[in-house]
């Protein structure tokens, strides 16, 4: 082998060896990487809500019949000046339109009022008319006085009686005596003492006062008979007297219980003015024309604007750290650019299922949320915030103030799970176990484990190892 063969030989060996040497020395990934910084890291919950209220006031039937449209007047809506035009009757609403400012009291609807005033008047006659019945039944003047009539009457007919029963006593001692002297006559006629005509006329004295017993009899049994119903007379107008008080009872039963329908007549009366419990405005009208309805079909939803609230459907998981009293950022496009304040107000004591649009079921918990009262204000009169309107709230659990924080991709779950970063160190990827703190979707708080002018990657990709020399953006 020549020399200038093993020259080249010994070149090639030396690039080969300063290639392997700059090799090792080159980085073999570019990684992001900041230091930690400083600031307050929040822990929080976010969740999707809807505005609502915590009470409305649903209008509806009392009773079936025939809503009929409001009288005419002038109404203002929530958000008109001026009063409008008062419509002709047959054009006039059943109950007042959509964002329709009510007062306490003020008429949203009305049954027919024809028909419940033609209600009323019927049971009014029921009543007048029971009460003239029970006056009328309470006149006793003409049963008095047929009763003291009856009562003379009977007295008379009793005297009646006694003369004829003395007439019938006498008429048998006549017949008696006239008897004997017959006997005697005839006697007498037998002896050839006494006549033929005396002895006629003997006879025809007992026949006569055989006749006049007979009619005294007659007359006495007949005075009896009469004897008795007149002294029946006033004990049947007693009596009737008597049934006219019981017939008073009914009939004041009676008139008691057409009071109770009148009452009830004037009851459906006044529900059939069916007004506004508060001041409010008109979330919804569920009726717009007039028509015959059944009993509890609503009518016009009502509600203050001024107690607008939003609930939210919060992971069980998630509700137990959050407490009444913390505050909420509430934010979307709803609400606008700026985020606004609220108040975490109610959590239910009870959880729900909830299905999730990937079809996961879910346990939820509502959570009430209130707003700062100068946002809502604002956000009623510039963004003209309704109920039903959908917003994302941000409950603020826990914060820390001042305090060492790194991007939340930075951390991953290193040997035995524990929480670790990628720091740079002389060029190369460390890794180093951290003590965290509060974690949120963009933050997290670093406690311990780094040195201050640490750089920590922040987005770690699954190809980078301890060790590995890293070129820093």
């Amino acid at each position: 082998m020549g020399r200038t063969t093993i020259i080249i030989l010994i070149g090639i060996a030396l690039i080969i060896v300063v290639a392997v040497a700059l090799s090792s020395l080159a980085p073999e990934a570019t990684v992001r990487a900041v230091p930690m910084a400083r600031g307050d890291v929040r822990q929080f919950v976010d969740e999707r809500g809807v505005t609502g209220l915590p009470e409305t006031f649903l209008i509806g039937m009392p009773e079936a019949g025939r809503l009929a449209p409001l009288p005419p007047k002038e109404r203002l809506p929530a958000t008109m000046s001026g009063p409008l035009p008062t419509p002709p009757s047959s054009a006039s609403p059943v109950a007042p339109p959509e964002d329709t400012a009510v007062q306490h009291g003020e008429l949203v609807a009305r049954m027919a009022p024809e028909d419940l005033e033609l209600a009323v008047r019927r049971a009014s006659s029921d009543v007048d008319r029971l009460a003239a019945s029970i006056a009328e039944n309470a006149d006793t003047t003409l049963e008095t006085t047929v009763r003291d009539q009856a009562t003379r009457f009977a007295e008379t007919i009793d005297a009646m009686t006694s003369a004829a029963e003395t007439q019938l006593k006498a008429g048998r001692e006549k017949l008696e005596v006239a008897n004997r002297h017959f006997l005697r006559i005839e006697e007498l006629h037998a002896r050839s003492a006494q006549t033929d005509e005396q002895l006629d006329t003997a006879r025809l004295l007992h026949v006569d006062a055989d006749v006049q017993l007979q009619q005294f009899v007659l007359l006495h049994q007949s005075m009896l008979a009469l004897q008795k119903a007149s002294n029946l007379m006033p004990i049947l107008v007693d009596r009737y007297i008597g049934k006219k008080s019981r017939t008073e009872a009914v009939l004041k039963a009676e008139e008691a219980a057409a009071a109770a329908g009148l009452d009830q007549a004037k009851l459906r009366q006044r529900r059939g003015e069916m007004r506004s419990p508060i001041d409010g405005v008109v979330l919804r009208r569920l009726i717009d024309s007039e028509r015959f309805l059944q009993a509890g079909e609503p009518i016009v939803e009502i509600g203050r604007l001024e107690d607008l609230r939003v609930e939210a459907d919060v992971l069980s998981v998630d509700v137990v750290s959050v407490k009444p009293g913390q505050r909420v950022e509430i934010y979307g496009p709803t609400i606008g650019s700026e985020p606004v304040d609220g108040t975490v107000a109610t959590i239910y004591p009870a959880g729900f299922t909830k299905r999730s649009s990937l079809g996961v079921e879910q346990q939820r918990v509502t959570v009430v949320i209130d707003f700062d009262e100068k946002a809502k204000k604002q956000l009623l009169s510039e963004r003209n915030l309704g109920v039903g309107y959908r917003v994302r709230v941000r409950i603020i659990t826990d914060a820390a103030e001042n305090a060492n924080y790194l991007p939340r991709t930075a951390i991953f779950r290193g040997e035995n799970s524990q929480w670790s970063v990628f720091a740079v160190r002389g060029g190369r990827l460390v890794t180093v176990p951290v003590e965290v703190g509060l974690i949120n979707d963009r933050r997290v708080e670093i406690r311990g484990g780094l040195e201050p002018d640490d750089k920590i990657v922040v987005a770690p990709e699954r190809n980078l190892r301890e060790g590995m020399r890293v070129n820093v953006q």
